[in-house]
């Protein structure tokens, strides 16, 4: 047994812990995930190794791997973040949509979540000032469903080679504008492309498409991504590949949320805050009617 083949540090421990020679009948329970955690908070520096191998003696082999992962940080669950909010209406008698709405501006250990979905408290708000908004995804249309769809009911748009983004600002408490970047699950992306953001000098959300131009042609795909996952973003960089925002959708025009608003009239919105923002890295998907 070893870590080159076992490939997991807290795995490898756990497996190669000696069991400890206890007699059977005093062996005591092995500690619940409070007795951990409250030991934890309270346990000085020179006592925890010693408790810590009190509970490796205590534990099998999955209680020992669950322990050191806690112990280290490195403890992850994999679960989809759909599924934990689903779980947490479920908890409450919710709509997940309802959930779904207001998660964004919540953090761990979601007391004032838990708090609202037991009724012991009000349902939380959203007080992030640039906040990510759950995205609408394209739907399959079934075979079946083609022949009674009137063409004339719908706007088509182009597919281009980006990545689906969010981009989104607003004022905080003191009116210092604050703007930020979102991939399409949510996850903050804005230091990758610090060139965008002055482009996003008025407070709103637009729902778009995060392209590489170079006079005036949208690059390809590959272009894009020497862009992606940059932890360090040069003058160079964002010289040879410069971004673009190509503008789908406006989910919220200052305090305003446009989401309930049928599509139609939210281009309208779009179009006019395009207009109003007059910044040559974002314009407007143009649409397509359909006949």
């Amino acid at each position: 047994m070893s870590y080159d083949y076992v490939g997991d540090l807290s795995e490898t421990v756990a497996l190669m812990w000696p069991k400890a020679a206890l007699p059977g009948h005093n062996n005591p329970p092995p500690p619940t995930l409070s007795d951990v955690v409250t030991t934890l908070r309270t346990l000085g520096k020179t006592e925890l190794p010693k408790q810590l191998a009190r509970w490796l003696d205590e534990l099998d082999e999955t209680g020992r791997w669950a322990l050191l992962k806690l112990v280290t940080g490195a403890m992850r669950i994999g679960i989809s973040a759909r599924l934990a909010k689903t779980a947490a209406a479920a908890l409450g008698d919710k709509d997940p949509h309802e959930i779904e709405l207001i998660w964004p501006g919540l953090a761990p250990p979601y007391l004032d979540l838990f708090a609202w979905l037991e009724g012991r408290g009000d349902k939380p708000v959203n007080r992030d000032p640039a906040p990510f908004r759950p995205v609408m995804l394209a739907h399959a249309i079934e075979d079946a469903d083609f022949a009674s769809l009137d063409p004339a009911d719908f706007i088509a748009e182009w597919k281009w080679d980006g990545i689906r983004v969010q981009a989104v600002s607003g004022r905080d408490e003191r009116g210092h504008l604050q703007a930020r970047l979102y991939s399409r699950t949510g996850e903050d992306i804005t230091r990758s492309f610090p060139d965008l953001v002055p482009s996003l000098h008025l407070p709103g959300a637009i729902d778009g498409e995060l392209l590489v131009l170079r006079e005036g042609r949208v690059q390809t795909f590959n272009v894009l991504q020497q862009r992606l996952n940059r932890r360090v973003v040069s003058p160079k960089l964002i010289k040879d590949f410069p971004i673009h925002l190509r503008a789908y959708d406006l989910l919220g025009d200052d305090e305003n949320d446009l989401r309930e608003l049928p599509f139609v009239e939210r281009r309208a919105h779009l179009e006019a805050f395009v207009r109003k923002l007059d910044d040559p890295r974002i314009d407007l998907s143009p649409t397509i009617r359909l006949r």
